[in-house]
């Protein structure tokens, strides 16, 4: 023991009244470990280091004992053959259901074909009965009117061609000319009539008809004999034009065809 602790022993024993005044200090030192003495007679005292809890690792399985382990499960015969025989029963109504598919496509081809049959049926006996309306229609009501008209008509253009010509054969400037001129024109004006007239009743002037003669176009009213063999047949004057109605030939148009003869 040092000479400082003695004397502090001593002066506690000397002052005997301050020592009833502290209890002793009780010091556990299983909790503290003292490595070192200070110079001054005070131990160096480190606090307890805290216990680290045990790290469990896992341990890693190897492929081939992951395989042993596992438990291989046991096949039952008659499991298998039920399940075969449940494939079988779903096969063969596969193939029902195809077969029966297949039976109504045919049925539905066979009514659309039924179908289009009768739809072209109806088509051709609803123009048929159109056709007959018209006709109807024509010979009854529009036919006896129109071939008038027509006549009409021709008899306009007949006036107006001849009126026209008589007023070249006079004199210019003279009083008969501008007369002529009007009734020209007048005749001209009524034609004009008549062929709206025919437009409302669904009657029009034909179209331009091939200078060849055709029997579906043109009607020859005369003939006009020709040494030429090249013009055999074809048209040498319209002495009529040709009319239609909806589209068909109501009049052919009335012409003058030139006709082939040998010379003598």
């Amino acid at each position: 023991m040092s000479e400082d602790s003695k004397a502090a022993d001593s002066k506690l024993t000397e002052h005997p009244s301050t020592a009833k005044n502290f209890s002793p200090l009780t010091i556990n030192l299983d909790d503290i470990e003292v490595e070192a003495i200070s110079e001054h007679g005070v131990p160096i005292v480190e606090t307890p280091k805290k216990e680290e809890a045990p790290v469990h690792k896992e341990k890693t399985v190897e492929p081939k004992e992951v395989i042993e382990k596992q438990t291989v499960p046991k096949i039952n015969p008659q499991e298998i053959e039920k399940i075969h025989e449940k494939l079988d029963v779903l096969i063969k109504g596969i193939g029902a259901s195809a077969e029966n598919a297949t039976k109504l496509n045919q049925k539905f081809d066979e009514k659309i074909a039924s179908e289009g049959h009768s739809q072209n049926l109806f088509s051709a006996l609803h123009k048929e009965l159109a056709s007959y309306k018209d006709n109807m229609l024509l010979d009854i009501f529009h036919k006896p009117v129109i071939k008038d008209m027509i006549f009409i008509h021709d008899d306009l253009a007949r006036m107006e061609k001849s009126l026209g010509e008589l007023k070249k054969s006079l004199p210019e400037g003279s009083e008969l000319v501008k007369s002529f001129e009007n009734s020209v024109q007048n005749a001209h004006n009524m034609r004009a009539f008549v062929l709206e007239v025919l437009a409302r009743l669904d009657v029009e002037l034909m179209a331009e008809t091939p200078r060849v003669l055709d029997k579906a176009f043109h009607k020859p009213l005369k003939t006009l004999p020709t040494q030429d063999q090249a013009q055999d047949g074809r048209i040498a004057e319209t002495l009529n034009p040709g009319f239609t109605w909806k589209g068909r030939t109501f009049r052919a148009e009335e012409v003058v065809i030139f006709k082939f003869e040998i010379p003598k």
